[in-house]
């Protein structure tokens, strides 16, 4: 399960908020058998859900524009959520909204050369991205 996957079940279920460096998890009592799963990921990678849930409520409900040479505008948002509000808000292809998830992807990627088309590619097929790991159960970046 991927951290992302984790903060999801847990939200489907409860609620987890980030403040002051400490993160909050709220469900009922009754479902920690099926949610241990999810909080023994959260609790793995503490500081990295921690960065995850502290952006989405910074940026959760609006949208960054930015204005790049050569690219053109282009949005942060939150989530995927927030990705379609500002695509039906601003007219913008889902190529033009980059989510907080898709944006630390792309940072892990080492060479300057690899992102540019990983971003040439977004742009183009109006597309998302994606860890190739999502569906596989292993964690990325693998410990």
């Amino acid at each position: 399960m991927t951290v992302t996957q984790a903060i999801a079940e847990v939200r489907a279920a409860g609620s987890i908020h980030a403040a002051a460096g400490k993160l909050t998890v709220k469900f009922a009592p009754a479902r920690l058998p099926e949610l241990q799963p999810a909080l023994d990921v959260l609790r793995r990678n503490r500081d990295q859900v921690l960065a995850l849930v502290g952006q989405e409520f910074t940026l959760k409900g609006h949208a960054v524009e930015l204005w790049c040479d050569g690219v053109g505008r282009l949005f942060i948002v939150a989530d995927e959520e927030d990705a379609e509000l500002a695509m039906q808000r601003y007219q913008a292809t889902r190529g033009e909204v980059w989510t907080g998830p898709e944006i630390e992807i792309v940072a892990r990627v080492a060479d300057p050369e690899t992102r540019r088309e990983i971003t040439s590619f977004k742009r183009t097929l109006s597309g998302t991205v994606a860890s190739a790991c999502r569906n596989t159960g292993v964690e990325h970046p693998p410990k």
